[in-house]
């Protein structure tokens, strides 16, 4: 009961921390998104990890999913990380201190969830995922094929994500990509 307590203030310390009156907001959908293929589409599917089986080798991060991050960031920089997700806050992002969550959910669907939301950074960080246990792993084509989605609405079982906006994103390894983003919300690799 105290646990549920102490989540229950760090839900509404986020909440307050990101809705100041100078806070932010998340930017507005503004034409239709063009997938990788052509096509326009504001929905694109989210990368799955790929199911355990018994035996398997998992990944060391997997019994993280499912937990937050959290910590106070300044102008200095800094970063957190959680079940194979990481993000780095460079230096002259932030012009005051700020509270920040990094929530990788259980399920599926690679997502990682940051608060406050809205929040904006004067310099871009980044916001990397780790491609082991997903369906990207050891598949150069499918990894290659990603890009960054930025979403607001929740993803849906089958995966599909309806996307606000593309980020950039950059294959850093054979394992790893890479979003660039200036804002919080949720994030997803996603593919056409």
């Amino acid at each position: 009961m105290r646990r549920l307590s102490r989540l229950g203030i760090l839900v509404l310390a986020l909440g307050l921390w990101g809705c100041d009156g100078d806070g932010p907001t998340a930017p507005a959908l503004g034409d239709p998104l063009v997938a990788p293929g052509g096509t326009e589409s504001t929905a694109l599917r989210a990368l799955q990890r790929t199911p355990v089986e018994a035996g398997a080798v998992v990944p060391l991060w997997w019994g993280q999913l499912g937990q937050t991050a959290a910590g106070w960031v300044g102008a200095e920089g800094g970063a957190l990380e959680v079940a194979g997700v990481r993000l780095a806050i460079p230096a002259g992002a932030l012009t005051r201190p700020r509270f920040i969550a990094l929530h990788v959910p259980a399920g599926k669907v690679v997502q990682a969830r940051l608060w406050p939301h809205g929040l904006r950074f004067e310099r871009s960080a980044a916001l990397t995922f780790s491609l082991e246990g997903t369906e990207a792993e050891g598949d150069p084509d499918s990894a290659a094929s990603l890009v960054g989605a930025y979403f607001v609405r929740p993803i849906k079982k089958d995966g599909t994500v309806v996307v606000e906006e593309l980020v950039p994103l950059r294959l850093e390894s054979a394992d790893r990509v890479t979003l660039t983003i200036d804002h919080f919300s949720g994030y997803t690799p996603a593919g056409g």
